[in-house]
């Protein structure tokens, strides 16, 4: 019984940090895709 428990709870912690690096990630993708800070508008010159 106590075997099965530590391997749930591994399972567990695993799946569990999967989803927070997966989460980190696509914070970073969205800070990374934001338009930069600047005046140039698209089309500004054109």
């Amino acid at each position: 019984m106590r075997v099965n428990l530590v391997a749930v709870w591994r399972e567990a912690t695993v799946f569990m940090s999967r989803i927070a690096l997966m989460n980190n990630w696509n914070c970073l993708n969205v800070i990374t895709q934001q338009p930069p800070m600047t005046d140039y508008q698209p089309g500004q010159w054109g």
